[in-house]
């Protein structure tokens, strides 16, 4: 019989609370995810809207290969509005874990602040 248990830390984050911390996500996300680097952030507006891409790393200067992860779509009240990703439909433990994390996010407000050199402050 497998255990079907979901990680305390990502259940309060996908069913009690309403925000999430940047920050908060990137280390969810590098833990049900298969990250070789680190977890971080590009920003971006489009049509209006906030677009966070978020990419795994394999090194520090961002010089090399990133794989992508997934791309936050955020409204002008900071709500994530869609969630895009590449995870494949296939069914199983792992993917069901990251697919209703995803899903999770939308309605859900993103805590994050934009310094004056559009670098992104997740502490906020």
């Amino acid at each position: 019989m497998t255990n079907n248990n979901f990680n305390p830390k990502i259940k309060d984050c996908c069913f009690e609370d309403s925000t999430i911390k940047l920050d908060e996500m990137k280390k969810i996300l590098a833990d049900i995810m298969p990250v070789e680097g680190y977890v971080d952030s590009e920003i971006f507006e489009e049509d209006g809207a906030m677009n966070f891409v978020l990419k795994d790393y394999y090194n520090e200067d961002k010089r090399d290969v990133a794989d992508f992860l997934c791309q936050l779509t955020i409204n002008s009240e900071g709500i994530i509005q869609v969630v895009k990703h590449d995870i494949p439909q296939f069914i199983n433990y792992k993917n069901q874990k990251i697919m209703l994390f995803f899903s999770s996010l939308v309605g859900k407000k993103l805590n994050y602040k934009v310094k004056d050199d559009d670098i992104i402050d997740p502490r906020w």
